[in-house]
């Protein structure tokens, strides 16, 4: 991302399938609630990352911004992950919700 950012590295042109690469992302982003709820800080930290990535590919740059945003991460990326989903439309697990809500507080 940083050498495309720099000019260094051409930007894809295209996702092939968008079917495949939305479920890829579906994926990962369930993989992100577990590790936040498993309290996995390492594992939760890189899963954010590149989870922005993959908002990265897919042109959303407003929600990139956020997904870096070191003050939404506490508790294990929850509230941000939270946050992507609620934007995108995606449903996001009571039990994630409760987790956030529980360990803030």
């Amino acid at each position: 991302v940083k050498e495309v950012e720099a000019g260094k590295k051409e930007k894809p042109k295209k996702i092939v399938d968008i079917y495949e690469t939305a479920q890829d992302f579906l994926d990962y982003m369930v993989f992100g609630w577990m590790k936040a709820m498993d309290e996995k800080g390492l594992s939760a930290s890189r899963t954010v990352s590149k989870l922005g990535h993959w908002l990265w590919l897919m042109g959303k740059d407003d929600l990139k911004a956020i997904i870096h945003d070191d003050d939404l991460y506490n508790p294990y990326g929850a509230p941000v992950l939270i946050i992507v989903c609620e934007k995108m439309g995606i449903t996001v697990p009571d039990d994630l919700r409760e987790f956030s809500k529980h360990k803030c507080n």
